[in-house]
């Protein structure tokens, strides 16, 4: 079966996994104890390090720093590369601090997650010392790469300090990458050696320059511009907050400034000024003038040198092709290249333009109006006009999207067929109306693209409960055959001493609070099917405060005879049960408790007599027994649709997409 992954959902999940300013971490542990940074503190750190621990000084003014380490009293900055590009831990211990990058970011990220912790005077650069930590130890790691902001100084003129104090917010929040905007029609803000007029003359509108003013006073000359030394100074100032910067220079359009320096690489054809008066208003590059390309290679050269980003980007957004059109030198370059029209003259443009960049060791980006006339081959798309550049840009064969189809909400051509289904299924207990209200909601969203066929499978929950994935999906998709309720499963995985991984299946009880004794039967034979699927050979354990009579009372009792009843309904599953935890899974215990069948002290899947219970379990396996918890996988509907825990992050993300389409 072609099996369709429900991207809008899973795109809107990455994008709301938590509305904070700042992303909560991957993992918090709370630990006993406190810190106290003092002058006295000792900083210690790896010497490739030693701009990290000269940052940290200006936040943290402790006494001395030094590249050996440090047993006691010390914050101790290292790496460690298993931990991955930008990834990090922060312990704070009772006698030290400890920030392990796995990399130069990842310590930076980590520095980061330090001064969260502190008094809010510290950004100030004033933190009072002494000051008591508390002793906690997070693990994180970053889940997108790209994580940038844009700043466009070409509009309105920043300066350098105006840019580094940009940058510092911006390295509190976690971005790593600065977008430049560094022309536009209104101002050309990075000098070019070999072209000292750009900034000289094009730095500056108004007043006595060619170029006009659009905002401000118009009488009244404005501008500046970054001399090469001074752009040198920010990237090496981004670099330290481990911020990349990318310039953009924007072309063929949105170049009236650097035309009103340059006249000549406007097209050859007089312009109509009687509107204007007499002010050429033409924004584009003549892109048929070999001479321009000569001009362009002089600009993209010298930022190749200039800039060590990975990227360039080269705008292409909003060129107004109707100069091409009635530009004789254009027309000819359009039947000369066999292209159809302008639109097809823009992508022969950027295509010239990404080569040269590649020849320089560099990659090209540019605004999703590139796509007009073909991609260029290697180019990275931003798309400023919302998901249907992403997706355009996708489906020109950037990305293998082979047997991938991509769904925006906000876009979705079916929604009037997919309102009409949702109110036949709903009829009588929602209106038309309600029903139109109820699919602007994700959850219901996909769980009818599910319905429809439009997808196999639907992975939800990362800002909603557990019930409110539940609810569609009982209300449309329904449960199996025989089946009353929907449950849930954690799979729960850690590297074991012998090389294989320890694999356990832990039951969860979903949205069922207190289930009863067919309930838990029911709950037992689903995650039966599940740990089977994932490897597991199911010896199954009933949990309860009692082992094999030793408590009592009316949960006691329906945990027991829960168990008899699932021995029947299975009986070559290995269950038993009523059993305390530690006599399911220790054979020592086990022991101890004469217990003599195949479960006791071996057990490997367990069924818990209610939601508390289920839920402390499996969190104190993922927490204290360093297990990786996958999960909830929800069971007992007619369709895979799971559920994520609100907090998750991206890996944890990408694995229950991978389950769910395993299980699809």
């Amino acid at each position: 079966m072609k099996l369709r992954y429900l991207a809008s959902i899973l795109g809107a999940l990455c994008s709301l996994l938590h509305a904070h300013a700042q992303p909560l971490p991957a993992r918090q542990t709370t630990l006993p104890g406190t810190y106290r940074i003092s002058a006295g503190t000792q900083l210690s750190y790896e010497t490739p390090l030693a701009p990290l621990a000269g940052y940290l000084r200006e936040y943290i003014n402790v006494g001395k720093a030094s590249d050996s380490m440090s047993a006691d009293d010390a914050i101790v900055l290292t790496t460690d590369p298993t931990l991955g590009r930008e990834a990090y831990t922060l312990a704070v211990k009772p006698q030290r601090i400890e920030i392990t990058g796995g990399d130069y970011g990842g310590v930076f990220n980590g520095i980061q997650a330090l001064l969260r912790l502190l008094p809010p005077k510290v950004y100030a650069k004033a933190c009072p010392l002494p000051v008591e930590v508390a002793c906690t130890r997070i693990d994180d790691a970053p889940r997108f790469a790209y994580r940038g902001m844009m700043l466009d100084v070409a509009r309105t003129w920043i300066g350098v300090d105006g840019v580094k104090r940009y940058i510092d917010l911006l390295s509190y929040h976690g971005i790593n990458k600065l977008h430049l905007h560094l022309s536009d029609d209104e101002g050309w803000r990075i000098e070019i050696r070999s072209h000292p007029e750009l900034t000289e003359i094009g730095g500056f509108r108004g007043g006595d320059s060619p170029v006009r003013p659009v905002y401000g006073k118009w009488s009244e000359k404005y501008g500046g511009y970054f001399k090469q030394s001074k752009m040198r100074e920010l990237i090496r100032y981004a670099a330290l907050r481990n911020i990349e910067i990318i310039p953009e220079i924007d072309l063929p359009g949105h170049s009236r400034n650097i035309a009103s320096v340059h006249p000549e690489i406007r097209c050859n054809y007089p312009p109509d000024t009687v509107s204007t008066n007499g002010y050429d208003y033409r924004s584009a590059w003549c892109v048929a003038r070999e001479e321009n390309y000569a001009l362009l290679g002089d600009i993209l050269g010298e930022l190749c040198e200039l800039f060590p980003s990975e990227y360039i980007h080269v705008g292409g957004d909003e060129c107004p092709k109707t100069f091409w059109k009635k530009c004789p030198a254009c027309q000819k370059r359009i039947r000369e290249e066999g292209l159809k029209n302008e639109a097809e003259l823009q992508a022969y443009v950027t295509k010239r333009i990404e080569k040269f960049l590649n020849d320089h060791g560099r990659k090209i980006i540019g605004w999703d109006e590139i796509l007009e006339g073909g991609l260029a081959p290697g180019a990275t798309v931003m798309s400023w006009r919302g998901s249907k550049g992403g997706i355009a840009a996708a489906k020109a064969g950037n990305f293998d999207i082979e047997g991938l189809e991509i769904i925006d909400p906000a876009n979705y051509d079916k929604m009037d067929e997919m309102a009409q289904c949702m109110f036949d299924l709903r009829k009588g207990k929602m209106t038309a109306d309600e029903c139109r209200a109820a699919l602007k909601k994700s959850n219901y969203f996909g769980t009818m693209l599910v319905k429809m066929g439009k997808a196999d499978c639907l992975l939800g929950g990362a800002t909603y409960s557990t019930a409110d994935t539940v609810r569609p999906a009982l209300q449309l998709i329904k449960t199996k055959p025989g089946n009353k309720i929907v449950s849930s499963c954690f799979i729960m995985v850690r590297p074991a001493a012998s090389g294989e991984n320890e694999v356990l299946a832990m039951a969860d009880c979903a949205i069922n609070i207190k289930p009863n004794e067919d309930e838990l039967v029911e709950i037992c034979k689903e995650t039966v099917s599940c740990a089977k699927i994932f490897g597991v050979d199911p010896k199954v354990a009933f949990l309860s405060y009692s082992t094999l009579g030793s408590g009592k009372g009316e949960d006691v009792d329906k945990m027991r005879n829960a168990c008899e009843k699932a021995k029947a309904l299975m009986p070559d599953t290995p269950i038993g049960g009523e059993f305390q935890f530690d006599a399911a899974v220790s054979p020592a215990v086990a022991k101890t408790k004469h217990i003599t069948d195949a479960v006791g002290g071996h057990a490997n899947t367990f069924i818990f007599p209610d939601i508390n219970a289920g839920n402390i379990g499996y969190k104190i396996a993922q927490r204290l027994g360093n297990f990786a918890a996958y999960g909830p996988i929800l069971l007992g509907l007619n369709a895979p649709i799971n559920d994520l825990s609100r907090g998750c992050n991206a890996q944890e993300v990408y694995s229950m997409a991978i389950i769910t389409a395993a299980l699809a």
